[in-house]
């Protein structure tokens, strides 16, 4: 009996998953941003320092980190800055549960106001990135943002800027239709951004060349049986 116990607790055994930015970090460094520049911390000790226990100081940890990814950005590394907006995020991704029953409204508010331009920013470098596993991801980050800014009245600037983007995501896809709506929505926030408008356009210029190469070959298709239709009617009066 004991056997068949270990084996059916094995069997339904919960997945346990690894927490790669815990692994990471060196639980000797500190905690807070203000004895970091004491310190005169590297990015690399930055990047590595633990989480507090005190609020303020993951969301002050998060903005320092998050301002390390725009840096690099800036200068052209992607992948490193990914690997900060990643940190950026990890400081403030509270237990959802937690966010929910414990926290003050003012608090729920700070902690979505802090992830999502970290969100934004980790979205726009995936799609730098080749692959559909990137494009999969960036659209997820920029489905969470979108549910946080409705349900947090979050800036409105940061829902354009995640339609425009999830709608890139889902053109990389070959979500056409997705992408337009999206797109169409950003518009309606912002009129006159030049860039949406011009997405837009582009969007709506590949469908019309979608269908039209999917008529061609549909077309093609059926003339190529009709000349296989006649090649037949043609051996049955050779024979």
């Amino acid at each position: 009996v004991g056997v068949l116990q270990k084996s059916y607790d094995m069997l339904f055994e919960e997945e346990t998953e690894i927490d790669f930015q815990q692994e990471a970090t060196d639980d000797n460094l500190l905690t807070s941003p203000k004895d970091w520049k004491e310190k005169n911390y590297s990015e690399e000790q930055q990047l590595k320092a633990p989480r507090g226990i005190i609020f303020e100081t993951r969301i002050e940890a998060s903005r320092v980190l998050r301002q390390i990814g725009n840096d690099r950005v800036s200068n052209g590394n992607i992948d490193d800055a990914l690997g900060a907006y990643r940190r950026a995020l990890w400081h403030v991704d509270f237990d959802e549960g937690y966010v929910q029953l414990e926290m003050l409204p003012e608090h729920q508010h700070t902690v979505y106001e802090a992830q999502t331009p970290i969100r934004l920013n980790l979205a726009q470098c995936l799609l730098k990135q080749a692959g559909s596993v990137p494009v999969s991801e960036a659209a997820r980050q920029l489905d969470l943002v979108l549910e946080a800014v409705e349900k947090y009245q979050l800036d409105g600037k940061w829902q354009t800027k995640a339609l425009y983007w999830r709608a890139k995501a889902r053109l990389a896809a070959g979500v056409y239709d997705q992408a337009e709506s999206d797109l169409v929505k950003a518009v309606t926030h912002d009129p006159n951004d030049k860039l949406i408008r011009s997405a837009l356009a582009d969007v709506r210029h590949q469908r019309r060349q979608l269908r039209q190469d999917q008529r061609s070959l549909y077309q093609g298709k059926l003339v190529q049986s009709s000349n296989e239709n006649d090649d037949n009617r043609w051996r049955c009066l050779l024979s």
